[in-house]
């Protein structure tokens, strides 16, 4: 046990003092090469530290997302048919989805068969009413905004 908290503590300690190490290096490296005119005196060792941990923090959550988004591309026929699922269900209550029967979809051949390719002009109705105020139409809570197209494929159309 005292093994494991040995390492355990060298393993904080790594984690550490390895940005701090090479904060500074980074700094009087940048410190060395900066003409004395563009030099930065408002830095501090902690805020040069704070933004190395920042890096090394972001670059983990970076990593970790990568990981999982390779996972899911691995997979991605289940992974986008949960997703398909999950959104019907959320919407199921809703004017369009009880339009649409959402509530009897639990597939996606289920939402192929029961749902026919849509173009713009179809949403139209649904959208006037959103736009119009009114909730629960298309989704279950308002849409946090409405925006606009372009309009380069014809004329300008409302997407909540």
């Amino acid at each position: 046990m005292k093994t494991l908290m040995k390492r355990s503590v060298a393993a904080a300690g790594t984690i550490f003092s390895i940005p701090i190490f090479a904060s500074a290096a980074y700094a009087f490296n940048e410190f060395r090469r900066t003409p004395g005119d563009q030099i930065s005196y408002h830095h501090t060792l902690y805020s040069i530290y704070y933004q190395a941990m920042t890096n090394l923090f972001m670059s983990k959550l970076g990593s970790m997302a990568m990981q999982q988004f390779k996972k899911d591309c691995e997979d991605a026929v289940n992974v986008n048919e949960a997703l398909l699922l999950k959104l019907l269900d959320r919407c199921k209550n809703t004017d369009y989805g009880k339009v649409h029967k959402f509530s009897n979809i639990t597939s996606r051949e289920d939402f192929r068969r029961m749902h026919p390719i849509t173009t713009h002009e179809h949403y139209q109705p649904y959208i006037d009413r959103i736009c119009n105020g009114e909730e629960n139409v298309m989704f279950p809570e308002k849409p946090k905004m409405i925006a606009t197209t372009s309009g380069t494929s014809g004329s300008h159309k409302k997407i909540p």
